[in-house]
């Protein structure tokens, strides 16, 4: 028999949102980073971008970044804020 394990969300741990018309709200996003030179710049950033609910992590590499976001739980300012922390840049985001 099917069960769900509803997860307390103190985790941080989301179920994929649907929209109106029953597709998922995820939105892939270019990001183009300033100040990355190196592969600890690019682990730097994952890391960072990882811990953000709503963000999907697709590809870190030097200058830029590829992640799928939940529109309804993350927006620009805190992808920002999260690259600021790691000590680099957001120049432009892009879908």
């Amino acid at each position: 028999e099917d069960s769900i394990m509803l997860l307390p969300p103190s985790l941080g741990i989301f179920p994929p949102v649907l929209n109106s018309k029953g597709h998922f709200t995820m939105k892939k996003i270019e990001l183009k980073i300033e100040g990355m030179t190196c592969g600890h710049c690019v682990v730097s950033v994952r890391k960072e971008l990882t811990k953000l609910a709503g963000v999907e992590v697709e590809d870190v590499r030097v200058g830029g970044a590829t992640v799928r976001i939940d529109e309804t739980r993350i927006d620009e300012k805190r992808i920002s804020d999260a690259i600021t922390d790691a000590g680099y840049a957001l120049v432009k985001a892009s879908s």
